[in-house]
């Protein structure tokens, strides 16, 4: 069966933007305990955790104190944490992978992924992902019922800033290094492309990616 993935950028929202990072950050703790988890039984026990036994864990871990705030993030997408880890372990196994998984940076872990609930998508271009509601860029059409996961990612790397309009962020491509003014085509703003630029980097921080499939 061949599956269909679209990407679309999501409105540079400050601290709407803010929050999707902080969840991703927090998935990212997620993923390197249950890196250590695996690491420790084996040493204990001289095989790896079976998905299902670390699946079960995980649920024993969100009723202690300790780590109570991972009740607020999306219990499937916790589940696909721990689902990822044993696919890595598994390729690593059939070899075709060089090392079993490994522990990651928050500043490297870059994406969670909704699998069937978390997400509503909303009339023009939004979508409610747990509690809040975001807008995106809907570069090209959809079917709503034929989604079956959602991925939150965000860039590494820097969106071109001083091409984009900090009012309606539509980017100008054709915007030469010598023109010192950013006049935007859509929606009229026109100021100094620096300062522009400067908006734009104090918007977005490390924007935000929405991956339907």
């Amino acid at each position: 069966m061949e599956y269909l993935t679209y990407k679309y950028k999501m409105y540079s929202l400050c601290d709407r933007n803010k929050y999707l990072h902080y969840e991703i950050d927090a998935f990212a703790e997620v993923y390197n305990h249950f890196i250590a988890l695996h690491k420790r039984y084996y040493r204990r026990f001289g095989k790896y955790p079976s998905k299902f036994t670390m699946i079960n864990h995980l649920a024993k871990l969100k009723r202690t104190t300790r780590f109570a705030h991972w009740r607020l993030l999306p219990s499937q997408a916790l589940q696909n944490v721990v689902e990822r880890i044993d696919f890595g372990y598994q390729k690593f196994f059939a070899r075709d992978n060089k090392r079993p998984p490994t522990f990651r940076s928050r500043f490297r872990y870059q994406s969670y992924t909704l699998k069937q609930a978390g997400y509503k998508f909303l009339e023009r271009n939004k979508v409610r992902i747990g509690k809040r509601i975001f807008r995106y860029h809907k570069s090209r059409k959809f079917d709503v019922e034929s989604i079956c996961t959602v991925t939150i990612k965000r860039d590494r790397v820097w969106l071109p800033s001083s091409k984009t309009c900090s009012a309606c962020d539509t980017v100008k491509e054709n915007l030469e290094l010598r023109e010192r003014t950013f006049h935007c085509c859509a929606c009229g703003l026109e100021m100094d492309r620096d300062l522009n630029a400067a908006i734009n980097i104090h918007r977005w921080g490390r924007p935000p990616m929405a991956e339907v499939a």
